[in-house]
Parts: C-alpha cells; structure tokens; sequence
C-alpha cells in the first residue's frame, strides 16, 4: 500500500483530484463513479436550505417575468394563426349591394319557334300582326338578341329599319309536334345525322338516346348546332312556342335534361301560345299541356291560341321577358368561388333560390320582385 504525504488528503488536493478525473477521457472507474453521482445529484429535487448560512447548498430556479410570459403567450398564438397564403388559399370574405331599382337588368336571348303546318294561317297571321311591336318595345328595354324558326315562306322577320336589335332566322319547316326537338337539337353543340331518325336509329341528342323519332327526322341534321353560338353567356334565354298540337320524341319529359346540357343551361324560361280547346273557326289538334307544364317549371306563361286579338297577350308576354330579365345581375367583383348569403331587404333567402355563374347571379323568376329594394350578397372570393 502506498502512503501518500498529509497534505495530499487536504481538501485542495482532493478537489484537485476531482477535477482531474473529471477532465479525462478515458475517465476509468472513478470517472463512471463520479458520473452516476452527477446523474443521481441532477435527477435529485433541489434542497431548500432550513436555516440562513447552512452548509447545504441551496438550488434555486428563476421565476419568468410577465414580460417573457407574454411574449411565449403570443408566440403560442401566432403558431396557430393561419399565414397570408393559407388565406389565400380558403379565400377571402366580401360583400355586395344592389340597388334593385337601378340595377342594369341581364340580357336576354330570345327564340321563336312557330308551327309552320297548314292549320296555323290565322295564328301566324296573329304572330306576324304584333311582332314588330315585340322586337321595339322589348328591344328598347332590354338588350335583346332573337332568333327566329320557321320557313321563310311562311313567316319571316320583319324588315326594321331603325331596329337596332341583332335578328336572324333559321329557313327551317316547324311541324305541329317538333318544336321543343328543333329547339333542343339546335342548342345542343354536338351534331346529329338526320337519316338515322328516318331510319329508327337515333342518335344521342345531347347524349340521350330517344325512344321514338322525331317528324322530320331526316332533316333535322340542318338545324344541328345552329343556335349553340348564339346564346350570350350571361343573358337569360327565352323560348316561346306558337302550336297547336302536342310534343313528340322530345317532350315536357326529356326537354329539361336536354336543354341544360347545352350552353342554355339552366338559366332559361318557356312561353307557349298553345291550344286549349276548339273554338268556332280555331281548330285545336290537341291542349298544349306539355308546354304549360314546362312554363310552370321555369316560370313562363302560356296564352290561348284561340283568342281573337293577340294584342293584349303579347303586352302580357312582353312585361313577362322583361321582368325575367330583372332576376339576374352581374356582379362587380371577379374571382368569386362561393356565395356564402344573399338576403333581399334584409332576410337571408335560401340558396335554392338562385344560380351563380361567373359573376352572374341569377334568381328563380319571382324571388326580385319590383317593390324589393336592396339585395345583398356575402361572397369568398380569390
């Protein structure tokens, strides 16, 4: 056993001694040792000391300031904030007034389809009678565009010198049952070939194959897509039907999901001059029904084509296009995604209600009445 002098069991040297072993890297078993003891001191709680001036010493922890605690506080906070580009993304939040009185009304695109057949000479003399009244005083309300079918021969488009109303015609025979095909095919951007009707082998009109064939099916490839270019985006689309007789092939059935698939989508209205039962010298082949139903689903009208004097139901079927025309308004801000709310006078209507395209919002036909004042929409936008 080696002896060591006195002096080197002093508490320098044994402090000394520490210190060394701590410092190696190879610290041996004394240096484990020591370790362990660190490891128990550090997981060990602090002593608070009984008494001032003992020989424990006392381990103290520093309380945070106020300041610190805000600041960790809002650093919390702001980790859970959404950044700019989250916002952009989910959208941002306005709102839009309208004015209903001074609000600029959609534009309307109008179509004519008249039954060309033998049995309609008074009642194309009857659309022939007021129509350039129709075209002026529509015209100077609205901004109209009109589209004319039937055979040239028969009835055609008034000559209108200070008419500023774009007009053209489709030189095309309308039978007593194929006014809502020649419409539908018309519409529809997909061609057809006419003699597979003639044939019994139909081609799909706007990708629905029909059960039966249409009267003059042989012909109808000349009317295919001739009005698809016609309709205005943003306008509101008007047929109006002058027959004496029912639907076939293409009916009050099949003519919604049809037409909506073509760029007149769903943003339309029907009217009918139809018949309703004979009269002395107004033969009616049979009721229009098919035709009243389809102006009660896109809120038209339908008039008597046995009425004597069409004057009055043209005033009816003008004031009507022209009220149609006020249930839809174009929207100043662009990049809308959603509409979040729109209320008329104060009262959040459902969103059932209406259609939004664009920046084109447009409502069922009654929803904006003229005694409404104000329309106001939330809306997210890019």
């Amino acid at each position: 056993m080696i002896k060591f002098p006195k002096y080197y069991s002093s508490p320098f040297f044994s402090t000394l001694l520490v210190a060394l072993a701590a410092s190696c890297s190879g610290g041996g078993a004394f240096n484990g040792k020591q370790q362990s003891k660190a490891k128990t001191a550090q997981s060990e709680p602090p002593k608070k000391s009984k008494k001032s001036g003992a020989s424990d010493t006392t381990l103290q922890t520093e309380t945070p300031s106020k300041e610190n605690l805000n600041a960790s506080e809002n650093s919390a906070q702001n980790s859970q904030m959404p950044s700019k580009e989250a916002l952009a993304a989910n959208g941002l939040e306005g709102t839009e007034k309208i004015a209903v009185e001074n609000a600029a009304p959609m534009p309307v695109d109008v179509v004519w389809l008249i039954d060309n057949s033998s049995s309609m000479v008074e009642e194309i003399q009857n659309v022939r009678n007021n129509f350039e009244k129709f075209i002026s005083t529509l015209g100077s309300q609205r901004d109209l565009r009109l589209a004319l079918v039937s055979m040239k021969s028969v009835l055609a488009l008034p000559t209108m010198t200070n008419s500023t109303v774009p007009m053209f015609q489709i030189d095309f025979p309308v039978s007593s049952t194929n006014a809502l095909a020649i419409a539908a095919i018309a519409s529809c951007p997909t061609p057809i070939r006419g003699p597979d009707y003639y044939l019994g082998k139909p081609e799909p009109v706007c990708g629905l194959t029909l059960k039966e064939g249409i009267e003059n099916g042989a012909s109808m490839y000349l009317v295919s897509e001739k009005l698809s270019s016609f309709y205005r985006k943003e306008s509101k689309k008007v047929f109006i039907i002058v027959t004496d007789d029912l639907a076939h092939a293409i009916t009050d059935a099949n003519f919604r999901p049809l037409i909506e698939t073509s760029p007149v989508g769903k943003n339309y209205s029907v009217f009918a001059f139809r018949g309703v039962t004979s009269r002395p010298n107004c033969s009616v082949m049979n009721r229009g029904v098919q035709y009243e139903n389809l102006a009660s689903q896109t809120g038209g009208q339908v008039f008597d084509i046995c009425d004597t004097d069409w004057s009055a139901n043209f005033d009816k079927l003008t004031s009507g296009i022209a009220n149609i025309a006020k249930q839809g308004y174009k929207l100043n801000q662009a990049g809308i995604t959603q509409i979040l709310s729109v209320a008329i006078d104060g009262t959040v209507i459902d969103g059932n209600l209406y259609q939004f395209s664009g920046q084109n919002l447009n409502f069922s036909v009654g929803t904006v009445l003229p005694s409404h004042k104000t329309i106001e929409i939330k809306y997210q936008y890019k």
